[in-house]
């Protein structure tokens, strides 16, 4: 058989072996130089030195260990890790995500449900910071609130008890139904119905002029203003039971006067804004007069005795009755022997006068023309 003239080249892993397993064999003399598989071609890389040869061997160190020889690349190559040996890569997040599912055998589902759970308890985080600092501004704007509205009651309540001078009363806004002689004022302030009865009945004890008239002006304090009573007034100090009807019907003008005679009489005289229910107010209250206002026009033998339709002492009946004075019809409360204690009578629609006698009647009438106060 022919040899081949071109026999096949080696190549140089061949080479590396060849020289790898000679070396094995021969003791690899020293400083010996082995190509670099991987280094390129042409190029010599220098020998790495090692320990000399003198040098004691570390312990667990053997022969085949080749210790104290120069080592060349293909001792290193050949000591390199090999098969699926890999350099470890940089450590990255992604990469330990990886590890801990892989380690605590943590599913993509779990890992899903525990990112939900902490998005909720994120969530729940920010609502109640929400919550907080609307509940923190509603807080302040109350207390806001309250500080200003504190400030504007105080302020409110200084100068309310702040002193006041009192105003007088202007004798030109009490009205003048006709002339009188002379005014007095009495104050119906802290008095009941029984002080005040009793200090108009010593008015009307009083000596005054014959033939006159003093008309008397209650006044009352409200507040700081003095100012004269109305005819609700006068009959609320009086405590009369009258119909809410009647009390509107009546105007808030009137008078009170004493008529200096023998012996003095004394009458009201009141305005009305309804002569219907002015009427029939009166009748009604006809039950209670007596007992209510009866003691200002007669002396009783108890200031106010308890006395309706009644009987005194003497057993004396009292009763209202028609009667006719001075042309008008009045409703006089007398008793059965024709004794009147007082009376009522309309003057005219817009006009009522309860008085004590005849002839203070008369007078009013002859001043009430003479004023130009129809009939």
């Amino acid at each position: 058989m022919e040899e081949d003239s071109n026999p096949k080249q080696p190549n140089v892993s061949d080479l590396l072996k060849q020289n790898i397993v000679e070396d094995n064999k021969s003791g690899n003399q020293m400083g010996q130089e082995l190509p670099n598989p991987n280094a390129p071609k042409n190029s010599t890389l220098p020998p790495i030195q090692t320990s000399q040869p003198n040098q004691q061997k570390p312990e667990g160190f053997s022969a085949n260990n080749n210790f104290g020889k120069k080592l060349n690349y293909a001792d290193i190559l050949s000591s390199a890790p090999r098969g699926n040996a890999a350099i470890s890569p940089i450590r990255t997040y992604e990469n330990d995500v990886v590890n801990v599912i892989k380690n605590d055998n943590v599913s993509m589902v779990k890992i899903a449900m525990a990112e939900k759970v902490r998005q909720e308890k994120q969530g729940e985080r920010e609502e109640e910071i929400s919550k907080g600092f609307k509940m923190n501004i509603y807080i302040v704007a109350i207390s806001i609130i309250l500080v200003v509205g504190g400030l504007v009651t105080g302020i409110y309540v200084y100068y309310k008890s702040l002193p006041t001078p009192a105003t007088a009363i202007n004798p030109d806004n009490l009205p003048h139904f006709f002339y009188t002689e002379k005014e007095k004022n009495i104050s119906i302030d802290d008095l009941d119905p029984i002080s005040l009865s009793n200090v108009i009945m010593k008015e009307k004890s009083l000596d005054i002029p014959e033939g006159s008239i003093e008309e008397i002006r209650f006044i009352q304090q409200i507040g700081t203003t003095t100012s004269y009573a109305s005819s609700a007034d006068i009959l609320g100090a009086l405590k009369a039971r009258i119909d809410p009807a009647f009390a509107r019907a009546l105007d808030q003008d009137f008078i009170y006067g004493i008529y200096s005679y023998k012996p003095n009489g004394n009458f009201f005289l009141f305005k009305l804004n309804s002569y219907e229910n002015a009427y029939a107010g009166m009748l009604s209250w006809e039950k209670t007069m007596d007992v209510d206002i009866g003691g200002l026009f007669y002396q009783k033998s108890n200031t106010i005795s308890q006395i309706s339709t009644s009987t005194s002492a003497t057993s004396t009946i009292k009763t209202f009755q028609d009667k006719e004075i001075q042309n008008f019809d009045t409703r006089a409360y007398s008793d059965q022997n024709g004794n009147i204690y007082f009376f009522y009578t309309f003057i005219d629609r817009n006009t009522l006068i309860i008085t004590s006698d005849e002839a203070t009647l008369k007078e009013i009438l002859s001043r009430s023309t003479s004023s130009h106060i129809s009939r």
